[in-house]
C-alpha cells in the first residue's frame, strides 16, 4: 500500500511539474508509464526464476531508466529531461518504499542500543527468528529521509540543464546507498570481493555519471566512492570482520536451529558440522 501511494504521489508531483515547465503529452506518457511497467517486468521475471518475490531497488531503477530512455530516443523525446522527471519520481517512491520496508522488517539494519524492535509477527513473515526483540538500527528509515531530501532537491532542478537532476541523484543516492550497506543487518545480499551488490551498483553508477558529464563534483564523488569501495573490501576480508559479517551470523544461526531440531542419533555429526 506504500508502494501504491508513493507512485501515486510521485505522478501528481510530476504531473504539476509538468504543466509547469512545459513537458510534452508524449513525454508525460514516458514518464508515468514507464518505471511502473518496468517495475512489473522486473519483479515477474524474478518471481518466475527464483520462485519467490524479491526486489532489488537497483535493479528495478536501472530497468526503469534505461527503458524511459530507450522510449525516449525511439520517440525523438528530450532524454535528459525524460531521465530528470524519472528519476525525480523514483526518489519520491522510495521514500514510501522504505517505509514499507521498515513496517514488513525487511532490509533491516544491525543490532544496535537503539532503534526499532520487531516481534513474532514480523519473523511469520520472514525476519529472522533471532533478531525478534533484538534492537534493530532502522536504517530503511535513515534512506527514506535521505530520499526525501533528494526528491526535493532533484524536483527543484528540473527546470535547469536537462541532466542535472539525474546526475544529482544518481551520485547523492550512491553515497548514501553505499554508507547505509555497512550497517545492514539481513544476509540474504550476494556479496562480491567483499562488497554487497548495491555497493557494486552504486560505484557503477556513479563512475558512469562522471564519464558521461566529468563535473567536479562528479569526479570527486565517483572518486571518493572507488576508493572506499576499495578499503571496504579489504576491511571485510579481515577474519574479524568476516566473523562478524551478517553472512556468517546467518550461517551459525542456521547451522545452531539445525543442531537444537536434530534427532538424538543425528546429534553427533550435527555436531561436527556447527564445529566446522
Amino acid at each position: 500500500m506504500l508502494g501504491f501511494a508513493g507512485y501515486i504521489v510521485a505522478a501528481l508531483l510530476l504531473g504539476a511539474v509538468g504543466v509547469l515547465h512545459g513537458i510534452s503529452l508524449a513525454e508525460r506518457l514516458v514518464i508515468q508509464l514507464v518505471p511502473p511497467l518496468s517495475l512489473i517486468l522486473v519483479v515477474t521475471i524474478t518471481r518466475r526464476r527464483r520462485g519467490k518475490e524479491r526486489i532489488v531497488f537497483y535493479q528495478v531503477t536501472s530497468t526503469a531508466v534505461l527503458s524511459s530512455i530507450a522510449c525516449a530516443l525511439v520517440g525523438g523525446l528530450s532524454v535528459g529531461r525524460v531521465a530528470d522527471h524519472v528519476v525525480t519520481g523514483i526518489s519520491v517512491f522510495l521514500v514510501f518504499g522504505r517505509l514499507g520496508c521498515f513496517r514488513v522488517a525487511c532490509c533491516y539494519g544491525q543490532h544496535a542500543r537503539w532503534g526499532v524492535r520487531y516481534d513474532e509477527r514480523h519473523v511469520a513473515q520472514g525476519l529472522a527468528a533471532r533478531f525478534a526483540g533484538r534492537t534493530l538500527l532502522p536504517v530503511q528509515l535513515f534512506e527514506s529521509a535521505a530520499s526525501a531530501a533528494l526528491a526535493v532537491i532533484c524536483t527543484l532542478q528540473l527546470g535547469d540543464v536537462p541532466g542535472t537532476a539525474t546526475s544529482t541523484f544518481t551520485l547523492g543516492y550512491a553515497a548514501v546507498r553505499f554508507g547505509l550497506e555497512l550497517f545492514r543487518g539481513d544476509a540474504a545480499r550476494p556479496l562480491l570481493l567483499g562488497l554487497s551488490e548495491a555497493q557494486w551498483f552504486a560505484v557503477g553508477s556513479a563512475v558512469v555519471v562522471a564519464a558521461i558529464t566529468p563535473s567536479l563534483v562528479a569526479v570527486v564523488a565517483s572518486g571518493g566512492l572507488v576508493v572506499a569501495a576499495v578499503a571496504v573490501s579489504i576491511r571485510r576480508h579481515r577474519p574479524l570482520a568476516r566473523v562478524h559479517s551478517p553472512q556468517h551470523v546467518g550461517e551459525i544461526d542456521h547451522a545452531v536451529v539445525g543442531l537444537i531440531h536434530c534427532a538424538p542419533g543425528e546429534a553427533w555429526s550435527k555436531r561436527k558440522e556447527v564445529a566446522a
